[in-house]
């Protein structure tokens, strides 16, 4: 079956080259590749959902023609996507973008093309390889997102790099395997941790017809027939009023269903109001990540139904859900805390000593799961976790989270940056940072750095004064200061050292890396800094646009800081050091001194 379908509306044949006149089409034509690229990019990032680190492995951009050691050129889109080339036309017609979406082995799934879509009045259209058939995206899984995974599903020694579905297919572990439509829709999901797999459209899961096009019984396409070792599989199609569409779903769900139970599989669908968002990352953007982790805990629920002991609903009885609650609060209090303002559950020493670390809602439902299951057995339905979830959270809530002031977080104690004595890792200093190294190793002394510094300033030494102050600013976190300092100098000359060295300083984990395009323009970006030292801002070319935020960032100013999965939080302080980075002639770092 060559043709490809793409929505629940339109077919696409595979077999497709673009003409001169699709491909002179004016209206919403890209002014460049860059313009081309940022669109797309945008619209996956802030326009689904998906984590930018996840689309950078995901997503690789092309132009028509690219030129390749020794002076040769080639036509990437046109042999990728099997496109018939004449050489001579394209000085005519307009230039030709694509992003491609890659699999895991390298190989292309679909790719986002800059031609004209009259029907749809959009500057792009999708396109699949030619002859690729029906075909599932497998996406390359960073390890971050592997350990999200493994975090939600209570996965452990998940591999932190080779084949991530050959692995999830090799270990037929048991968790539910989600299928929707469209690239976006996978990667936003992913992006939250949630193993999910893209079809083409909702009627590209399963086959009704043999290799010689006679009719059969449904059957997987081969991409998902070697994940049925897993038993339960989620449907999260588009929710569409339309008459058509829904008829369209209808129908694929259906061969889905049948071609799952022949493999012994079981099919639920997690749904959600077509009100609160059309697909899947809609209802995460519209109405944040918490409705699409409502939406599935819903088809746990039913899940669970389904298998339950009908006979063993009075030993639910023996213990209130207000008495449980209490007792996991009292258990858990110095390990366990509901951060009101940023909605979200932090975890004290979950990776690192002495610190509270954010975690998935799934691993607090775990708890109280467990909690459950300890107490009055398997004999409570899913509502019982949640409303005893809901109840915890009472118990553990933090108004405000006030960091102790004065007093910085090391691998082995914690500092009174005054007097310098040193005290216990305790959870009541709520430490969200700690310095990557230990105080007991201070003897270790500095003296080789002090010297390149000496050196780097020409001999002045109380410019070498001026910048060790800046960094024990920054260490202990003296953002009261509100101190500003601008390095001067060109390539070569340092300031990037300066600024990898306050990175060493802080620790990696404390850093948050973004750009003044960004910074102004995306919602989004100073929930990033939450936590950090330091935030080092870079610019790759100059910059002319409003800087309003970088204002506020500099000048002690709270900041609103928004997540996606949630409509506000509380304001952002100043950070204690900021980096600014912009290329010319004359290459500059700007530098709030705390």
């Amino acid at each position: 079956m060559n043709a490809t379908v793409f929505t629940e509306k339109q077919q696409h044949d595979t077999t497709y080259t673009p003409t001169e006149s699709q491909k002179s089409v004016l209206p919403y034509q890209f002014e460049s590749f860059d313009a081309f690229k940022d669109f797309i990019r945008d619209s996956f990032i802030n326009g689904s959902g998906v984590d930018p680190e996840l689309f950078d492995a995901c997503v690789e951009f092309h132009q028509e023609f690219e030129e390749l050691d020794g002076g040769e050129w080639e036509a990437p889109i046109h042999e990728a996507l099997g496109w018939e080339y004449k050489s001579g036309r394209h000085q005519a017609n307009e230039p030709l973008y694509a992003a491609f979406l890659k699999n895991e082995d390298g190989s292309i799934w679909q790719a986002i093309v800059s031609i004209y879509d009259k029907d749809k009045d959009r500057p792009y259209r999708y396109f699949a390889p030619k002859d690729n058939g029906d075909r599932a995206f497998l996406p390359p899984v960073p390890y971050k997102f592997r350990l999200l995974i493994a975090k939600r599903y209570g996965i452990s020694d998940v591999p932190e790099d080779g084949s991530f579905w050959e692995w999830l297919r090799e270990q037929g572990i048991k968790i539910p395997l989600i299928i929707t439509e469209g690239a976006k829709k996978a990667l936003c999901t992913l992006s939250m941790g949630y193993v999910t797999i893209a079809l083409y459209g909702c009627q590209c899961g399963a086959k009704t017809k043999d290799k010689d096009g006679k009719p059969t019984t449904p059957y997987l396409i081969e991409d998902l027939q070697k994940f049925t070792l897993n038993p339960i599989w989620f449907l999260a199609f588009d929710r569409d009023n339309k008459a058509k569409a829904k008829k369209a779903v209808a129908a694929g769900r259906k061969r889905l269903l049948a071609a799952l139970l022949s493999n012994d599989c079981l099919l639920f669908d997690i749904v959600w109001e077509p009100e609160e968002g059309k697909g899947l990352d809609d209802l995460v953007m519209n109405e944040g990540s918490w409705a699409w982790d409502a939406a599935y805990l819903k088809t746990v629920e039913k899940l669970e139904k389904q298998f339950k002991n009908h006979n063993s609903s009075t030993e639910t009885k023996k213990i209130s859900q207000s008495r449980m609650s209490k007792e996991i609060a009292d258990k858990y209090r110095s390990k366990l805390a509901w951060h009101d303002g940023n909605k979200a559950w932090y975890w004290y020493e979950d990776k690192i000593p002495g610190t509270w670390t954010e975690v998935p809602e799934i691993i607090v439902g775990s708890l109280v799961f467990e909690e459950l299951e300890l107490a009055i057995g398997l004999t409570f339905e899913h509502s019982k976790v949640l409303g005893t979830m809901r109840s915890v959270k009472y118990h553990l809530k933090q108004v405000e989270w006030e960091v102790m002031p004065g007093y910085v977080c090391l691998q082995d104690c914690v500092l009174d940056v005054n007097t310098l004595k040193t005290y216990p890792h305790q959870p009541g200093y709520r430490f969200l940072n700690s310095l990557p190294y230990k105080w007991s190793d201070r003897n270790i002394g500095c003296d080789k750095i002090k010297k390149w510094l000496l050196e780097t300033c020409e001999g002045r030494s109380e410019w070498v004064e001026v910048l060790r102050a800046a960094m024990k600013a920054t260490v202990t976190e003296r953002s009261d200061l509100q101190r500003y300092m601008e390095l001067i100098g060109y390539g070569g000359s340092g300031k990037g050292t300066i600024l990898r060295l306050v990175t060493q300083l802080v620790g990696k984990n404390n850093v948050a890396v973004t750009d003044l395009k960004q910074l102004e323009n995306n919602r989004f970006e100073t929930a990033n800094f939450y936590g950090k030292k330091l935030i080092v801002i870079t610019d790759s070319e100059q910059y002319t646009g409003d800087v309003s935020v970088l204002k506020k960032l500099l000048g002690k100013m709270n900041l609103g800081m928004r997540k996606k999965e949630f409509s506000k939080r509380p304001g952002l302080g100043s950070p204690e050091w900021s980096g600014l980075q912009r290329t010319k002639q004359c290459s500059l770092r700007i530098i709030p001194v705390v």
